[in-house]
């Protein structure tokens, strides 16, 4: 049996009263909103939804992007793509009023 093993010094802990330096996973560039909803109307509730919350929360787009990665994919699914927060919201918006602004579809079971 071989065992290869790497032994690096682990990363240096920030000194006291320094703040930890964290990269952003998503940083300038075209951000992806996905929502899902059961139905088509659920759909829209939902890209109303994050759009409310989204305005009151004054959240930043990004980290939007990366907690809506984590929710249940229903069937009826969107993705909005934008570069800034205000774009995403239109694009939201325009779905919701008139189904247009986004990606839309219907998943495929099984697939």
């Amino acid at each position: 049996t071989n065992a290869h093993v790497i032994v690096e010094e682990a990363p240096q802990e920030p000194a006291a009263g320094e703040a930890a330096v964290v990269e952003p996973v998503l940083s300038g560039g075209v951000v992806p909103w996905t929502v899902s909803g059961g139905s088509a109307g659920g759909l829209v509730s939902q890209a109303r939804a994050l759009a409310d919350f989204v305005r009151e929360e004054k959240a930043e787009p990004a980290g939007v992007a990366r907690a809506l990665l984590g929710r249940a994919a229903l069937r009826q699914r969107l993705v909005a793509f934008a570069e800034d927060r205000e774009g995403l919201l239109g694009a939201l918006d325009s779905f919701a009023e008139q189904g247009s602004g986004v990606v839309s579809g219907v998943a495929v079971e099984g697939v």
